[in-house]
């Protein structure tokens, strides 16, 4: 079972980013007549192993993608109305009538990538669960849905360890560019006091200074946010999971006591009832009763003759 089957098919494709040729991200959307479009995207490659997979599919009468320069760079962009949803890492390529060439290379990542990406987490297991309870009720393949569920966590927790560490050098390099500050200002104030050429690129210096600095906190609170939000949807994630996984554990017990009782063998008042109506086996020497009866009627006629 795939997410989002309606939006992400090769008909629906209308452009990509990146490499044609080299896992791109592939766009997909349905208009419908009264113009509301169900749009998403399947991303192949990112340093975020959580970012890959199937985007959430959306819904919105005011979706607009297409492309901006940003810092001299042009970047594929997405709207819905006023509202910024998602910047590309690179340009949009729009599919037309001089690249409709590239439609079935750009929907191998239609089967490369069934399942919405693990950054949904909360859909990810809801889904996963859901596939494993319609599919089977083998206990073995039951739990080998669970341990596929439990690496797409995996793939969030990764992500923060990732995370964590871009924040830990972001914070090192803060520091690090604080110290260069803190040495401009003593210069400043040094004896002899710097020509007003020299005071002049200290100040420029240190103004580019603080805006970097600003920039690497709105970083680092950006990735804290994420960070807590990951670990959020992990611990809810993880507790999904364990419940699964108690039900399969009871599961497993009752289907080994069934088995086990199953093979034991079977002694009880069936097996005595048997017993008792089987005949007894003849002893060597002592004749069947029906034997002893007629010999005795015969040796009775021939008295009374």
């Amino acid at each position: 079972m795939s997410y989002g089957e309606n939006l992400y098919r090769a008909e629906n494709i209308i452009g990509y980013t990146g490499d044609p040729q080299n896992n791109p991200t592939v766009y997909f959307e349905i208009k419908n007549r009264k113009g509301v479009s169900t749009w998403g995207r399947i991303t192949q490659d990112h340093t975020l192993e959580s970012n890959i997979g199937r985007d959430k599919v959306r819904t919105s009468s005011k979706y607009v993608i297409g492309n901006q320069k940003i810092n001299g760079v042009w970047h594929g962009v997405e709207y819905k109305g006023s509202e910024f949803l998602h910047q590309s890492r690179g340009q949009f390529i729009r599919l037309n009538d001089q690249n409709e060439n590239l439609r079935d290379t750009l929907a191998n990542a239609i089967d490369l990538f069934p399942k919405i990406k693990t950054d949904y987490l909360d859909i990810f297991i809801r889904n996963g669960v859901a596939e494993m309870n319609e599919n089977t009720q083998n206990l073995e393949q039951k739990a080998n849905y669970l341990s596929d569920l439990d690496e797409g966590i995996n793939t969030v927790k990764r992500d923060v360890i990732n995370i964590e560490g871009k924040i830990n050098e972001a914070e090192t390099e803060v520091a690090r560019l604080k110290k260069d500050v803190n040495l401009m200002n003593t210069a400043l104030k040094a004896k002899p006091r710097p020509s007003k050429l020299e005071r002049k690129q200290i100040n420029g210096n240190i103004v580019q200074i603080k805006a970097d600095i600003r920039f690497y906190q709105k970083e680092i609170k950006t990735a804290k946010a994420m960070v807590r939000e990951n670990n959020t949807k992990i611990k809810k994630a993880e507790s999904k999971l364990k419940t699964q996984r108690t039900k399969l554990e009871k599961a497993f017990k009752k289907q080994s006591a069934q088995k086990a009782k199953a093979a034991k063998p079977k002694i009880g008042s069936n097996v005595f009832a048997k017993m008792s109506r089987a005949k007894p086996t003849p002893r060597q020497g002592v004749l069947p009763t029906n034997r002893v009866n007629r010999q005795t009627s015969a040796k009775t006629k021939r008295v009374n003759i």
